[in-house]
């Protein structure tokens, strides 16, 4: 039996008059890559947030079996870490002073920190070379590795990933999901939400569409990527 590590149910958020989700209702098991596809306005950032709890929302979300906690620092502290939209790199601070701020939820265990550095300069050798390097002074590309990475150095036991392909070439988007399937095979749960269906559905185990703040569908990535709905809706495709 699969060991649940995120579950949804009946998430609402509303801003003022405007519902922005609208009984939203998923699951995240120990593992998978979930994707959240929809298009922009859909609702899928304000979805991270609310679970980061940046965001009031009601309804109920258990994560690791437990309420999820009331206050943002201590999701982090949980294990539920949040690589957002933009990036959001403090970019007067060199790489590694970067990716060093991730490992705070490891602060009683020093001894990981080394460790966890070698796996993200693994993954993201550019990183490595360039570790004394302002992160202001980086690409796009390069800077969502280090957003990824930064994550990365805090042990998540659940990775939110916020519209990774934002604003980067075709040839950037193809490496940033190469990794994040990398990641995941490594042992790490992830949920992603992601404009770019073609991708963010060929690396999902499981995803569901999210249209105007409620799910519309749900099935496995590769069930959703030959659904002739999805195909035209989604991917171009008649």
């Amino acid at each position: 039996m699969s060991e649940r590590v995120l579950d949804v149910q009946d998430l609402k958020v509303s801003f003022g008059k405007a519902q922005v989700l609208d009984g939203v209702t998923f699951h995240v098991d120990k593992g998978e890559t979930v994707a959240v596809v929809g298009p922009n306005g859909a609702g899928k950032t304000t979805l991270l947030r609310a679970l980061s709890r940046l965001n009031a929302w009601s309804g109920s979300v258990e994560f690791d079996g437990r309420p999820l906690p009331k206050k943002a620092y201590d999701v982090v502290m949980a294990g539920l870490v949040h690589t957002p939209e933009r990036r959001r790199l403090f970019p007067g601070l060199s790489i590694r002073d970067n990716l060093e701020l991730g490992a705070r939820r490891l602060r009683k265990e020093p001894n990981t920190r080394a460790e966890d550095l070698e796996r993200v300069y693994t993954l993201f050798p550019k990183l490595k070379e360039r570790a004394g390097q302002t992160a202001g002074t980086l690409s796009g590309g390069e800077q969502q590795q280090c957003a990824i990475g930064r994550s990365l150095m805090g042990r998540p036991r659940l990775l939110l990933l916020d519209e990774p392909s934002m604003g980067l070439a075709p040839k950037l988007i193809q490496q940033i999901f190469s990794i994040i399937r990398e990641i995941n095979t490594q042992g790490t749960t992830v949920l992603l939400v992601e404009q770019n269906a073609q991708q963010a559905l060929s690396v999902a185990d499981r995803a569901y569409i999210l249209e105007t703040g409620s799910i519309v569908k749900e099935g496995t990535g590769r069930e959703l990527l030959g659904d002739p709905a999805i195909k035209e809706a989604y991917l171009g495709v008649a």
